[in-house]
């Protein structure tokens, strides 16, 4: 049986395309084509089995666009209000389908690896200039009795000779920590006693602690005359100290939201956070079509690194840290570029992709 032909035209635009249905089932099918529109697109659909009937003509819209693994795009059309005469001939065109063949048995299997050396391809044979190796057994009991050297001979010491040397040993290494732990503990206390002898002079009517120490009395200190009690005589405040000004808390750089918009005239991307954002360098990139948003001094973000949007022309945003600050990545349809602006705010940023 030939192909499942699908003809499509975009109600919108009026552009018609012929395409050819790689699956299909009672609610729609998938269609390979780089010309992928934006979904929820109404379509006129001619839908041509290959049982040489008539096409089947009815609606049908966008669902979904699809990435295939091999780099291409497609798209899955959703049929609507498909009439019962064309659902029953897409399922008898389903019931008689060919199943895919199974390959045909051989007597023999080969299987065949491309660019893996497999271990049947390895040569095991013995270079001529070696000699193979020999499976085989050996005593070692038997050989070491065969052998000079230890064998036949074994010395065993006396314990009374091993002991005497372990306790020695022993005890040299308990000297070695006491000594500077005696040391210290010395000093500390000679430390201590003369530091409670000088506290206890102070106290007394004897020299002070400077002349015990330096042997020359301090120089007399002035005096705070006493507060007046006259109302007549002025009286002195009392310096007051300042309390310290507390510091700011620094103010952390991030993102806090990533919002869009919808209009007939564009899509808008409102980024919002705490930041420099007059800062921000936007630059494009073609293959795929994308929007680069750079930030250097912002260094976190507080949503999704990936919002899908699906809205022509915005794919979605993804968000993630380089070498130089954060970036806001815009993933366009593969379309022609759009003609895009950027307005900077105090706390924020907006991006309008017109249509």
């Amino acid at each position: 049986m030939g192909p499942v032909k699908l003809k499509l035209t975009d109600v919108r635009s009026g552009q018609e395309y012929l395409l050819v249905a790689t699956k299909i089932n009672l609610k729609g099918a998938l269609v390979e084509t780089a010309h992928v529109l934006v979904p929820g697109s109404p379509l006129k659909l001619s839908l041509r089995l290959p049982d040489h009937g008539e096409p089947i003509d009815m609606a049908g819209e966008v669902h979904k666009v699809a990435e295939n693994p091999g780099g291409g795009t497609g798209m899955i059309v959703r049929f609507v209000n498909a009439s019962p005469q064309a659902i029953h001939r897409i399922e008898k065109y389903l019931t008689k389908a060919p199943a895919p063949e199974a390959p045909a048995s051989s007597a023999r299997e080969q299987t065949m690896l491309a660019d893996i050396n497999t271990l049947s391809r390895l040569s095991l044979s013995v270079p001529a200039d070696e000699t193979p190796a020999v499976s085989t057994t050996m005593d070692e009991e038997l050989m070491h009795a065969q052998r000079p050297g230890l064998s036949g001979e074994t010395r065993l010491m006396a314990q009374a000779d091993i002991e005497p040397k372990k306790v020695a040993r022993k005890r040299r290494s308990i000297f070695a920590l006491l000594v500077p732990v005696v040391a210290i503990s010395g000093l500390g206390a000679v430390g201590y006693s003369i530091w409670n002898y000088l506290v206890a002079a102070r106290k007394t009517t004897g020299p002070s602690v400077e002349t015990l120490v330096t042997g020359i009395a301090p120089s007399p200190r002035p005096t705070r005359p006493p507060a007046s009690t006259s109302p007549d005589e002025p009286r002195f405040a009392e310096s007051e100290t300042p309390e310290p000004t507390p510091k700011p808390a620094p103010v952390t750089e991030r993102l806090k939201e990533a919002a869009t918009e919808t209009t007939e005239a564009f899509v808008k991307v409102t980024l919002r956070g705490q930041g420099n954002f007059a800062r921000m360098k936007v630059s494009r990139a073609t293959g795929p079509n994308r929007l680069h948003l750079d930030f250097p001094t912002i260094r976190s973000f507080d949503y999704k690194p990936s919002l899908s949007v699906g809205e022509n022309p915005l794919l979605r945003i993804r968000t993630g840290m380089y070498e130089k600050g954060l970036r806001v990545t815009l993933e366009l349809y593969p379309f022609k570029f759009p003609r895009y602006e950027a307005k900077t705010h105090p706390d924020s940023v907006d991006i309008y992709l017109h249509r």
